[in-house]
């Protein structure tokens, strides 16, 4: 290793020695930040008021104006719990609202971007970090788009990429507050160590390394370009000499491609007087692909399971140690070999590139698609830096009442991914409060959540002054078939009906009227007479289709002013053409008000039940056999706090249910989602979603395992879309 590369080792071993809990308890060294594309530097270590603290930066404008892509890097130390308190922000300050601006938000980190008042970008970190510790702060823009990272972690990310160009203009810049035509405002209230701004966006395993989450690199390669299949590559055979000895060791790659092609490399080294010997991580028909082999011999040849060629972002790793070879693909393993060959093991090694391998004729292997990075690491990687490294978490909002529509709240979400991986969402778009004259609107999406259609009215309540509510979608678990139902609600007459798509949502059938099924809850002869039946709704949430076929929809039912109330379901065993009534949850004394609930089938074919229950801390559960069986005394799920609001449930795997609410006793905020490996017995892994207001909440979970969470944030005026991997909540 040459003694600049140990004297930068020996930097960020100094400066990342001391931490509890994965935090740094050190302010800033400079020297420990990359350099590589640094342009400003701010070092600061200093206090700020909140009031009239700043140092105007503004001499350094034309140094950033022209930035499309790059990094904003802060250290910041707070307690303050107020919006809008400046890290860092430049503006024209003629104008209103024409700024880019890194703040704190009510405890957590936010960036935006706008021009005249139009947001090209608004993104919040999830978690709070006005602990009064130090945190490491990154906003990353590039060509995929916008991400902030908190202490190594990925706490947020939008598809925008503006950056600096975005605001024309601009002519102040300052850190610890904005200014615009009136003046100086967001003013910053705690210490700062330092700001920097990079010309270059950066990558996570840079975030964590920063963080003390990853070893250093031996090799480090920020990428954020495409490559054309054919001529393109970035030769890095100078850096050879740092990984050509490792024995064991991990390399990740961040790519995106659409390829089918063979052997098209992400990153390779070889010997270019040989026809076959070298070390190289590929994409072979669509699956990631290593091989290592000298002289034509293979040490390794390992291909992992999927195809991962879908013009979706992925993260690689091959991870080599003692036990073996191992490659996973966004946290999940996808193959692994006994086989402990690494670079080591590679006989001559004298190139290195990232996009192509070199053999004793020339360039081959040429790789189609983007990178946004590719790394090599000394050390095989742990679980932790594993799903930390191939997290996921983008955010959107799909509903929000500044739309110009007209409506006065958005409400109640409902999520699904069809078998095709399409993706509905509903909600209610209201003339007012509750219970006031309220549409069903509907956006779709064809490419997996990335873009949504224009809403559309599936039922359309607002001009015939009918309060549609509850809205309830339904996927079938295979072929094109989604259902929506949903109740309109009228004390003393309440009404369920249901609408059918068989195109993935793109068409719908018209809606029919089912309210006879609550028919059994009304007769007092059937074994499911309910007295006093004044109000019947449905989820809110989306039903679910059962091992067996069945299809489910949970519901509730109430005497007027919901002095007692309890949880059935109704379902279908033909599609949806008919609907039967299912048996009741008993509302024993502490359970009298149980009502809002969604429904996840078990491992063993049983359905639980989540409900709301009024006048507990806790989530209410019981279990039956099936729609028709008889249901468990309730009990409280003493992990599940909640405020008293709807909350959600699903299925994410045959040993995996997930679950989201707001989780606090009194207030609708901590929007989390949790995780059970034992059918909800216990709750092993919970992840915050967002820290301030929210409320109701529905969780989808795509084809290919992506998890899609619709909640209101916050109630009544947007609906927020976050969608996210598991490894994302698998990380710290």
């Amino acid at each position: 290793m040459k003694l600049g590369r140990l004297m930068q080792a020996a930097r960020w071993i100094v400066c990342f020695t001391v931490f509890v809990a994965g935090l740094s308890l050190t302010p800033y060294v400079s020297e420990a930040a990359p350099t590589d594309g640094r342009v400003l530097q701010y070092t600061l270590n200093r206090a700020f008021n909140g009031t009239s603290d700043y140092v105007d930066r503004t001499s350094d404008i034309a140094t950033v104006a022209s930035l499309t892509q790059g990094s904003i890097v802060v250290r910041f130390k707070t307690t303050s719990t107020a919006a809008a308190k400046t890290f860092f922000s430049a503006s024209h300050v003629a104008d209103p609202s024409s700024n880019l601006s890194l703040t704190m938000n009510g405890g957590t980190v936010y960036f935006e971007n706008r021009e005249n008042g139009a947001y090209a970008t608004q993104l919040s970190a999830s978690g709070s970090f006005n602990d009064g510790l130090w945190h490491t702060a990154v906003l990353s823009v590039d060509g995929s788009g916008t991400r902030i990272y908190v202490d190594g972690l990925l706490k947020g990310s939008t598809a925008s990429t503006a950056f600096f160009t975005n605001v024309t203009s601009l002519n102040g810049m300052w850190v610890g507050r904005n200014a615009d035509n009136g003046g100086g405002q967001w003013y910053y209230a705690g210490e700062l160590a330092y700001v920097d701004v990079y010309n270059r966006a950066w990558s996570q395993a840079e975030a964590m390394e920063a963080a003390g989450l990853l070893p250093q690199a031996a090799l480090s390669a920020t990428v954020n370009r495409a490559f054309n299949g054919t001529t393109d590559y970035i030769d890095r055979s100078a850096d050879l000499p740092y990984v050509s000895s490792l024995n064991q060791g991990a390399i990740v790659v961040k790519f995106k491609s659409t390829s089918t092609g063979q052997a098209q490399t992400f990153l390779s080294a070889s010997n270019t007087a040989a026809p076959s010997t070298n070390v190289s991580l590929t994409m072979n028909n669509g699956a990631v692909y290593f091989e290592n082999r000298t002289n034509g011999n293979y040490a390794t040849q390992l291909s992992a399971a999927g195809k991962m060629n879908d013009n979706n972002w992925h993260t690689a790793i091959l991870n080599v140690d003692a036990s073996g070879t191992k490659i996973y693909v966004d946290g999940q393993q996808r193959a692994s070999s006994s086989s402990t060959a690494f670079y080591g093991a590679a006989q001559g090694l004298n190139g290195l590139w990232v996009g192509r391998n070199v053999d004793n004729g020339g360039g081959q292997w040429y790789y189609t698609g983007s990178m946004a990075y590719v790394a090599v690491y000394p050390a095989a990687l742990n679980a932790s830096q594993i799903s930390m490294l191939s997290a996921v978490f983008e955010e959107t909002i799909l509903f929000d009442t500044s739309d110009g529509r007209g409506y006065a709240e958005y409400r109640i979400p409902s999520i699904v991914a069809t078998a095709n991986g399409t993706i509905l969402a509903v909600a209610e778009a209201r003339a007012g409060g509750d219970q006031t004259p309220t549409d069903l609107v509907l956006k779709r999406s064809a490419d997996g959540g990335v873009t949504f259609s224009e809403q559309v009215i599936l039922s359309p309540g607002k001009s015939q002054g009918n309060a549609e509510m509850n809205p309830m979608l339904l996927a079938e678990t295979t072929g094109n078939t989604v259902h929506l139902l949903w109740g309109r609600w009228a004390w003393g007459n309440c009404q369920y009906f249901i609408r059918t798509s068989t195109d993935n949502g793109l068409t719908w059938g018209a809606a029919r009227d089912i309210t006879s099924v609550l028919n059994a809850y009304t007769n007092a002869a059937s074994p499911y007479y309910f007295a006093g039946l004044s109000g019947a709704g449905m989820g809110p949430g989306h039903g679910i289709q059962m091992t067996n076929g069945t299809l489910v929809v949970p519901i509730y039912l109430t005497t007027s002013g919901w002095t007692n109330s309890t949880v059935a379901t109704i379902y279908s065993t033909d599609g949806g053409a008919t609907w039967q009534a299912g048996s009741l949850v008993p509302n024993p004394s502490g359970f009298t008000r149980i009502h809002e609930n969604m429904m996840v089938e078990l491992s063993d074919g049983r359905l639980m039940t989540n409900m709301r229950n009024p006048g507990s801390d806790y989530r209410a559960v019981s279990i039956a056999s099936g729609p028709t069986g008889v249901w468990s005394t309730p009990y409280s799920d003493t992990t599940l706090i909640d405020p008293v609001v709807a909350a959600s449930l699903q299925r994410y795997d045959a040993g995996t249910i997930l679950f989201t609410n707001p989780a606090h006793i009194s207030s609708r905020t901590n929007m989390t989602i949790r995780m059970s490996g034992d059918d909800g017995a216990t709750w092993y892994r919970s992840k915050e979603i967002y820290a301030g207001n929210n409320g109701y909440s529905d969780i989808a979970v795509a084809p290919d395992k992506t998890i899609f969470v619709f909640y209101e944030k916050p109630a009544a005026s947007k609906i927020a879309l976050a969608r996210m991997n598991k490894a994302w909540i698998d990380s710290p």
